[in-house]
């Protein structure tokens, strides 16, 4: 029954996506972000929602025929960034059909990054999408914290089956919670403002229930930028410690002692066993400085193992226990490095240099029209959710992770979107601040 109602309801929205292209979008993001597959037992279990969701994307946006598809700088370097992964996929060490997975999932999300820079051409549409996404993140991310806390701290939280263990779980709730903080600024209804704020101190508890040490330094991270460009300060102060009490009061013992290895990392054998997945992945990358080894090339026996080897002798300024068996990456960085060669890295880090920069500009340019300074909000919030990924996914694999790189197409929308209003905008007067209506989507 609940397949039957959810597939009929999904048909709906496909027939609405079909006709309003960012219905579509917001369709695909939350699909990806939340698939609906993961909750479904019947036949609409195996049905490719998401593939649907594109497919009637695309249609939309091609029969739009004011459509405008240019592109700035961003999303040259993501589709320059994708060209040459594909170029190192091909000459992977590993065998036909290993890491195939990941590299589609990231020619999927690149083009997912293209659609919203082409679609989310207003403050509307690019608000609905980021609420989509909100919504899909934070549902997964309420569940997970509920638990936690009426368990009192005995709930592990691990999220959906298709996001991965604990520590990307964190990583992907971290990211939506800034975003939660800005969709609540400009929501006009108090009872939803109240709810998304009630979602973010859930979320918050989801983070700390996944017993993940890169969420608690991600989390550390948020509070700090919290501080720091808060204008009440002594009020972000007194949430913070208010925080900083319930979680001595809900978490159990295992939660602090999890925490405080993170400063004896040398004698952790999970870090360690990343210190040494980060020397093969450097060695890779020294053996194939051009295109690298190819996507989770590290990970294929054979190749780890000749790799493995040679730790003995190379590489031994940290030193590491013998190699056991093939891990994970656990860093974007080394990662992307290792599978991508040196070039590969450079563009990687190009990405999210602009990204940044971007933010930063709108920023600037927005702050100079009380109409425009949702956009200036914006800007902020989607720069340190991409800074809560680089913090978080420094130690864990998530390189082609879906989310961030719709927030690189968020980015994108927005400096276009912003562009256009500022032009017609006035600029505020040199006497001082104009005033600033209420603003509400």
């Amino acid at each position: 029954m609940r397949d039957l109602v959810f597939t009929s309801l999904f048909l709906v929205m496909l027939g609405m996506a079909l006709r309003r292209a960012h219905l579509g979008l917001m369709l695909w993001a939350w699909s990806a972000l939340f698939p609906p597959n993961d909750f479904l037992y019947g036949f609409a279990r195996g049905l490719p929602f998401n593939k649907l969701s594109v497919a009637c994307t695309l249609a939309a946006l091609l029969a739009d025929r004011r459509r405008d598809v240019s592109l700035d700088p961003l999303m040259v370097l993501l589709l320059l960034f994708v060209a040459y992964v594909s170029l190192a996929f091909a000459a992977s060490e590993a065998p036909s059909g290993w890491g195939d997975d990941l590299y589609w999932r990231l020619v999927k999300v690149a083009i997912a990054s293209l659609f919203i820079r082409f679609i989310a051409v207003d403050r509307l549409r690019l608000y609905s999408l980021i609420m989509a996404m909100g919504l899909a993140v934070g549902t997964g991310a309420v569940d997970e914290g509920l638990k936690f806390l009426v368990t009192a701290g005995g709930h592990h939280s691990k999220g959906p089956q298709s996001w991965g263990d604990e520590n990307i779980t964190a990583a992907i709730v971290l990211m939506v919670i800034p975003l939660l903080i800005y969709l609540r600024r400009y929501l006009a209804l108090p009872l939803l403002r109240h709810t998304v704020l009630a979602v973010s101190v859930i979320t918050v508890a989801a983070v700390i229930g996944t017993y993940s040490r890169g969420g608690f330094i991600g989390l550390l991270t948020l509070g700090g930028l919290g501080f720091i460009t808060a204008r009440r300060k002594l009020l972000v102060l007194a949430v913070i410690a208010a925080g900083a009490v319930v979680l001595v009061e809900a978490s159990p013992a295992s939660w602090f002692q999890r925490i405080e290895s993170t400063g004896h990392a040398e004698q952790d054998s999970s870090f360690m066993g990343r210190v040494i997945q980060w020397k093969i992945l450097t060695l890779m990358a020294l053996d194939h400085p051009l295109l690298g080894g190819g996507i989770l090339a590290n990970t294929y026996p054979p190749v780890w193992q000749s790799y493995a080897d040679r730790l003995g002798s190379e590489l031994t300024f940290i030193p590491t226990p013998p190699p056991t068996k093939p891990y994970a990456s656990h860093s974007i960085f080394f990662q992307v490095l290792g599978e991508n060669g040196f070039p590969g890295l450079a563009l990687y880090l190009a990405v999210l240099w602009t990204a940044f920069r971007t933010t930063r500009r709108v920023q600037a340019k927005a702050r100079l029209s009380p109409s425009t300074l949702w956009a200036a909000d914006l800007a902020a919030a989607l720069r340190v959710s991409l800074l809560l990924y680089c913090v978080t996914g420094a130690a864990l694999p998530i390189p082609y992770l879906e989310f961030p790189y719709l927030l690189l197409g968020c980015v994108s929308a927005l400096a276009r979107i912003q562009a256009a209003e500022s032009r017609k905008a006035p600029r505020r007067s040199p006497l001082g601040p104009a005033p600033i209506p209420p603003t509400s989507i």
